[in-house]
């Protein structure tokens, strides 16, 4: 019997994400490991956080998938804030976000 996990990923993917994606389901599953998560055609329109706890509660931990959803060429980040910084160079979000 495989241990339940409980995933989440972004919905729209890259054709290298979603191959990186299949990669790490199929890791799971040869280490007895199964992947679940709310789908996207049964996602709840209604307090979809009940939902994603309620799985969750049936799981013996979590996995993350943080695939970058947003790039940008400039901006500020914080704007206003002690910690404001210009965005100078071509970066993703959790490039940014990383190193702040």
């Amino acid at each position: 019997m495989l241990i339940p996990v409980f995933g989440s990923c972004p919905t729209h993917l890259s054709k290298t994400q979603d191959e990186n994606r299949r990669l790490i389901l199929g890791e799971l599953g040869h280490a007895g490991l199964e992947w679940r998560s709310l789908g996207r055609t049964d996602y709840p329109t209604e307090f979809p956080l009940r939902e994603v706890l309620m799985l969750a509660k049936h799981c013996s931990g979590g996995l993350i998938l943080g695939f970058a959803q947003f790039e940008t060429k400039t901006g500020i980040w914080k704007k206003d804030t002690p910690f404001e910084i210009q965005q100078k160079k071509d970066s993703c979000f959790s490039d940014t976000m990383e190193s702040s």
